[in-house]
């Protein structure tokens, strides 16, 4: 699985889990590592797809850091953070 992938599948766990919570009115999304741009556009088009009428969105992508690849989401409805999850974008076996 590609870090890509990686980074769609972990969007759709997220939405997943936060739509039990309510419904977000903005999505952020933190993306570590070298492949960052694709992971966001794989992030915000796993968004669109599963939350009609999209929350928007807040795309930010850290090339150095020396944080591993990751992925982090935050979900906020009114002002308040409604879910926050932190995905890792490496190979399973790293």
């Amino acid at each position: 699985m590609t870090t890509t992938e990686r980074a769609r599948h972990a969007a759709q766990r997220f939405a997943r889990q936060t739509r039990k919570l309510g419904q977000p009115d903005l999505i952020r999304v933190q993306s570590h590592g070298p492949e960052g741009m694709a992971c966001l556009c794989a992030v915000e088009s796993a968004i669109a797809a599963l939350w009609p009428g999209t929350p928007a969105k807040e795309l930010v992508w850290l090339t150095q850091t020396a944080a591993p690849d990751s992925l982090r989401l935050q979900a906020f409805a009114q002002g308040e953070l409604l879910h926050a999850a932190t995905y890792p974008l490496g190979p399973a076996d790293a």
